[in-house]
């Protein structure tokens, strides 16, 4: 350090003979000798600084692998801990990256040939795998089984948690999802069919689900927001209808397979203002009572749209889907006056003729009309899409629809086909 700072014993070193520049303490010239005549030597601060960055011998080893030819143990263990700092430093430092990605391919190449060894699931390296619903939760969870770390011990336990809730598939979904023989295409018999046990199974699952839909808007007034159930009469879906919606349609081949989401389906109706903090309070609070969010679709950011709502699906804690729409005023007395159009529509799907698909595309320009007299809610845009992969083809029933997301004030969506558009069902 220059002569001008105390030593570390604080004395103050002294200036070297004959030189007027500030010395280097005793300190700083055991540790960087060759300062002891170039440092007082330098003309000004500049030199001095240039001196200090060009000519002092590096302190950081020259490999920061840390290996060491007489320990191999200690050189793994300094490999591996050098990862760590690559890992959160390496864009901001030179950490030995390069070096590190070297070695640790050879590592990586060396740990594959010990029998036996069984990669853990991190989720990085899982990404396109859970993306594409291939992740084998029975074969993860006997990896992890022998495995002594803690953070073992949390991917087992994040798995089985995630797995309960229903937010990772089984190997027999995904078998399932993947055999074109899994599937069939209803005819009206079928459907018929699958429309009455459908509606068996609402009403015996209805009743806790309304208790709690009843509980959420509970909540939502506590909270000062003002909310409305005006569907409460008409939440079980009608099986005629049900039955209208699988006809045609390719399904799960699965006899336990739910076809139908809105069997029971509600609706909640709150003011513009306050539509987007409901919709999130009222998720968390469903999701407090074990119902997970399956799906949810924001029609009020679609840019040409035949419906205006957020439409969630939650799933019970025993695996049982339902739906919640969330509306505003205006958005409902749409859904209303549409309800006939969205009949007609569905019933020249279900009968296509000569000019049916001309017919189908003028009541599809009348609700979007509709539609886009109806103003959109304060921060409604900011309410993404969500969905959870599926692996039961018949699950989403036939409100399925490619959408484009526009992010103007009035964000909407064009029909792709009749046969996609939502319905008022009785």
């Amino acid at each position: 350090m220059p002569s001008s700072a105390p030593t570390g014993n604080g004395e103050q070193p002294s200036a070297q003979p004959g030189v007027t520049g500030p010395g280097v303490s005793a300190a700083a010239g055991a540790l960087f000798p060759e300062l002891a005549e170039s440092y007082p030597a330098a003309a000004d601060a500049r030199e001095r600084v240039e001196l200090l960055l060009d000519h002092c011998r590096a302190r950081i080893t020259p490999r920061p692998d840390g290996y060491n030819p007489h320990d191999l143990h200690e050189s793994a263990i300094n490999l591996l801990s050098v990862g760590i700092k690559v890992g959160t430093d390496a864009y901001k430092s030179d950490t030995g990256a390069r070096l590190f990605m070297k070695k640790s391919a050879e590592l990586q190449r060396l740990l594959k040939q010990i029998p036996g060894l069984k990669p853990a699931p991190y989720v990085k390296s899982l990404a396109a795998t859970l993306h594409q619903g291939r992740f084998d939760v029975d074969a993860s969870l006997a990896d992890l089984k022998d495995n002594p770390t803690l953070a073992a011990s949390v991917m087992e336990a994040s798995i089985k948690l995630a797995a309960a809730n229903g937010i990772l598939p089984s190997p027999l979904d995904v078998a399932a999802a993947d055999d074109p023989a899994a599937t069939i295409t209803l005819s009206r018999e079928q459907a018929l069919e699958h429309a009455r046990r459908a509606a068996q199974r609402a009403a015996a699952e209805e009743g806790a689900i309304t208790a709690n839909a009843q509980a959420v808007a509970a909540l939502l007034r506590q909270a000062g927001i003002e909310v409305s159930m005006p569907h409460l009469e008409q939440r079980l879906r009608g099986r005629d209808s049900m039955a209208d919606g699988l006809t045609g349609q390719s399904v799960s081949a699965a006899p336990e397979a739910q076809l139908v989401t809105n069997a029971v389906r509600h609706v909640f109706e709150i003011p513009d203002a306050a539509l987007t903090r409901a919709f999130k309070a009222a998720v968390l609070a469903f999701e407090e009572r074990g119902c997970s969010e399956v799906e949810t679709t924001n029609w009020f950011r679609m840019r040409t749209p035949r419906f205006l709502a957020i439409r969630t699906v939650f799933s019970t804690p025993q695996g049982y889907r339902f739906e919640v729409e969330f509306h505003t005023p205006a958005s409902y007395q749409a859904k209303l006056a549409n309800h006939a159009l969205y009949k007609q529509i569905d019933w020249l799907r279900r009968h296509p003729g000569p000019d049916a698909e001309q017919k189908a595309d003028e009541l599809v320009q009348r609700v979007q009309d509709r539609c886009l007299e109806v103003a959109i809610p304060p921060d409604a845009s900011s309410i993404p899409d969500h969905s959870r992969p599926r692996h039961a083809p018949g699950g989403a029933g036939r409100h399925a629809v490619q959408r484009q997301v526009d992010h103007r004030p009035r964000a909407c969506q064009p029909a792709a086909a009749a046969s996609s558009s939502p319905t008022i069902e009785p």
